[in-house]
């Protein structure tokens, strides 16, 4: 009897970690459907701040970099063109993509940040 409970504890445990690519974390695809990709910080420190009890949190973008009409740079004057060349009068004003480079740059960006 107490080989049979040791065998369907084995059985148990084989079955308790799948390694074929049924398994998503072992078969992980990276991109928009996925998983993510951390750009920052270094995965030691992601681990090391999970097994510590770190708060890690996703640092917004906009919030990491000032956007261009705060830094001086006032585009808001030009106007918005439709597809067909006329101007939109309601439409709200074109804010640049933020790039990786200038989050990394920030101020503001702490070491419990987490970068996408």
């Amino acid at each position: 009897m107490a080989s049979d409970l040791l065998g369907r504890i084995e059985e148990w445990r084989r079955k308790l970690l799948d390694l074929t690519n049924r398994n998503q974390l072992v078969n992980c695809k990276i991109g928009p459907r996925a998983a993510l990709r951390l750009e920052y910080p270094s995965r030691d420190h992601v681990w090391s701040g999970l097994l510590g009890g770190a708060d890690l949190t996703f640092a917004w973008k906009r919030e990491l970099v000032p956007n261009s009409s705060e830094s001086g740079d006032d585009n808001s004057e030009s106007p918005q063109l439709s597809l067909f060349g006329s101007k939109l009068e309601d439409s709200p004003p074109f804010e640049p993509r933020i790039t990786l480079e200038q989050c990394l740059e920030s101020q503001t960006l702490s070491p419990n940040h987490l970068l996408t």
